[in-house]
């Protein structure tokens, strides 16, 4: 007590703090947390969500927001002189805890560097842009040690790479658990060999990827139908043609008339699409003459670009996920 220079000893208070300060010492493992932020993203699904083994998305604390803002999170966040405001869909991270022994003595062999999850990420985020659309993108991966382990490292690590702004106004929502399901299953099928392998394919899902991140209708429209070059021309075997908006056509017609999801019919398929090509002609050319008038995806006319591609990117993120699930089809029935 500060009145008599002296104190009072509480047992139960000592053998608390002991305990902890005992097995924090004599502990046979340490953990390594590994997280990369998702920006522009929001589910409805709390506390956690587990997309893989290992692997879950949820909130980050005070302390790894922390960390993101420090290493460059584009956080559209206010600030004041005593803190900052970060958005929601600036708070999730892909998390993964792993463990690892603490030798005792000397270290056999080399000490083999943790395996980052920024592969898997990237899967993630793909899977999430067909899945759920929006403009999901993705922080900088940062590592550091397990705050709940003893007497923890507060420090961490961060890879400097590339971080794209995603379009607040088209945030991606993962809403259920069916959509949660669908987005395991796309990362598993994205790892397929015959999917990796697959030039035009890949081709097509980076150009859907880029897209998504893009704030202007003009430029989504591009990338776009570059997507659908990569699916419908040169992944069809087509090779180098003067048609390419009749082949575009013939080939979403064939892959997804009558899809239900679309709730389309085939004609009306080819002649969105096709409008969309002719638009897409005008842009790339930078052609001075009024553009023809864009449609939506049941045939009325669009009150503007944005929606047309809007439909668009429905309508390819629909044709992606049917061709890598049937391009893992035919591998898994080659003998």
């Amino acid at each position: 007590m500060e009145a008599t220079r002296s104190y009072v000893f509480d047992r139960g208070a000592f053998d608390e703090v002991y305990d902890r300060v005992e097995a924090g010492l004599l502990t046979q493992t340490v953990r390594l947390l590994q997280l990369v932020p998702l920006l522009g993203f929001e589910t409805a699904l709390h506390p956690q969500v587990t997309v893989a083994s290992g692997l879950v998305i949820r909130l980050m604390d005070d302390g790894e927001v922390s960390a993101a803002l420090q290493t460059g999170l584009p956080d559209q966040a206010t600030s004041t002189a005593t803190g900052r405001t970060v958005p929601q869909a600036y708070q999730r991270a892909l998390v993964k805890v792993s463990s690892y022994p603490v030798p005792v003595g000397e270290v056999p062999g080399p000490v083999e560097a943790p395996v980052s999850i920024e592969e898997e990420a990237l899967w993630l985020q793909i899977a999430l842009r067909l899945v759920c659309g929006g403009s999901v993108t993705l922080g900088r991966p940062l590592q550091m040690q397990h705050p709940g382990d003893f007497d923890a490292d507060r420090g961490y690590s961060a890879s400097l790479t590339r971080v794209e702004v995603p379009d607040e106004n088209r945030l991606t929502i993962l809403y259920s658990p069916g959509q949660v399901a669908e987005v395991e299953e796309m990362m598993v099928m994205l790892t397929d060999p015959a999917v990796a392998g697959n030039r035009s394919l890949q081709m097509a899902i980076r150009r859907l990827v880029s897209s998504g991140s893009r704030g202007l209708a003009e430029d989504r429209l591009v990338d776009l139908m570059v997507a659908a070059e990569a699916l419908f021309i040169h992944g069809a075997g087509h090779g180098r043609t003067q048609q390419k908006r009749a082949l575009i056509a013939v080939g979403a017609a064939a892959l997804l008339g009558g899809d239900p999801e679309l709730g389309v019919s085939a004609a009306d398929i080819s002649c969105f699409i096709g409008g969309a090509y002719v638009r897409r002609n005008h842009e790339v050319h930078a052609d001075p003459t009024p553009p023809a008038a864009t449609a939506l995806l049941d045939g009325t006319p669009s009150a503007s670009l944005h929606a047309t591609v809007e439909d668009l990117e429905h309508l390819m993120r629909r044709a992606a996920t049917l061709t890598i699930k049937t391009t893992v089809s035919v591998a898994q029935r080659v003998p």
